[in-house]
């Protein structure tokens, strides 16, 4: 699965190197010290966008297994045929079988 947070480092720190870099030229710097200090820019925003980004992921994980209590996924629900013949609703096997004909699915 992609993780979405990997995203936001490199995010923040092209923004941070394209803003560093119309700033400088704007303010008339020479084109090489504009560079390098866009590049000086763009490595301390990719530090700030990893702290982001495992801020982001705790808060997710937490919001997650907090709403995960609050609404719980209800057992899933199958027909079982009792010796009887009614048929009537029982949870189905955590094993992942059937509970009709016992075969693996």
């Amino acid at each position: 699965m992609i993780d979405p947070y990997r995203t936001i480092p490199p995010l923040v720190a092209l923004t941070g190197f394209a803003i560093s870099v119309v700033a400088g030229l704007a303010a008339g710097n020479p084109g090489t010290s504009v560079l390098w200090r866009a590049l000086l820019a763009m490595i301390a925003c990719l530090v700030v966008g990893e702290l982001i980004a495992m801020v982001l992921r705790a808060i997710a994980k937490q919001e997650g297994k907090a709403y995960a209590t609050r609404k719980p996924i209800p057992p899933l629900m199958s027909l079982v045929t009792t010796p009887g013949g009614e048929v009537v609703e029982a949870p189905a096997q955590a094993t992942g079988t059937n509970v009709n004909n016992k075969k693996k699915l």
